[in-house]
């Protein structure tokens, strides 16, 4: 069987190499379908082949019945049990579109952008029980543009995730993907706590009009607001475009 089928919203498909065993790969989002673009790519060579499975609730069963010996999540949320990393002995993956541990949990780009950083980081990592903690195997760094907002910046990302994904299907196929453990602790962000910074406080300063219209542009979601009389005004900001 070949194909891929989304259940929900998240991608199932099965890879397999006759070197390095089956994997499973679950994936959302544009840099899902971006990376199994590339995937697709190794299989047309003839080194993996894609299966169809069926549900999120036939993982252990899809793991047994492929004798899947590594997983790798692609932007997906889901969070994976101490069940299944043991089912394939600890080699499971996660692509965090982030660097580690500086940005654990969800939109990292936006607080990338607010805090005024130079680079962003994707990162492929080990899984561990504890979300986004696991060593690191694999980075990929792009600039970040004095006028990226978080949209434009994001879209760079998946291109930079592809790179990332890349590297670890070579580690893979070789079984050589290394292990660096993080630097430091870190902060696991919420899916919400970037909501506490999403209101312009002074709307006199342009620096922090720039900085939060870019950070909250990705539609659909609210953008940078200030409140006047009582009235909440959206600031609207594009790459070189600020609009009230």
């Amino acid at each position: 069987m070949s194909g891929e089928v989304y259940v929900g919203k998240s991608l199932f498909v099965i890879f397999e190499s006759c070197s390095s065993g089956n994997m499973l790969y679950l994936g959302q989002g544009p840099i899902a379908d971006r990376c199994l673009l590339i995937a697709k790519e190794w299989s047309i060579r003839g080194r993996l082949k894609l299966c169809r499975m069926s549900n999120e609730s036939a993982i252990m069963e899809t793991i047994n019945r492929f004798h899947v010996g590594t997983l790798i999540s692609v932007h997906n949320p889901l969070i994976l049990s101490n069940e299944v990393i043991d089912a394939v002995n600890g080699n499971a993956f996660n692509l965090h579109n982030a660097a580690l541990p500086k940005y654990k949990g969800f939109n990292s780009i936006g607080l990338a952008i607010l805090n005024g950083d130079e680079e962003y980081t994707t990162t492929i990592h080990w899984v561990v029980p504890e979300v986004d903690c696991g060593d690191i195997a694999y980075e990929e760094r792009i600039l970040i543009k004095r006028d990226d907002s978080a949209q434009s910046l994001y879209w760079r990302t998946v291109e930079a995730a592809a790179v990332n994904f890349n590297k670890f299907l070579y580690g893979w196929v070789e079984d050589t993907i290394p292990k660096k453990q993080q630097i430091g602790k870190g902060c696991f962000y919420k899916r919400h706590d970037l909501d506490q910074y999403r209101e312009i406080q002074n709307i006199h300063d342009f620096q922090e009009i720039d900085v939060k219209a870019r950070a909250f542009y990705i539609p659909p979601y609210e953008p940078a607001y200030f409140l006047l009389e009582g009235k909440k005004f959206y600031v609207i900001g594009g790459c070189g475009e600020r609009k009230f």
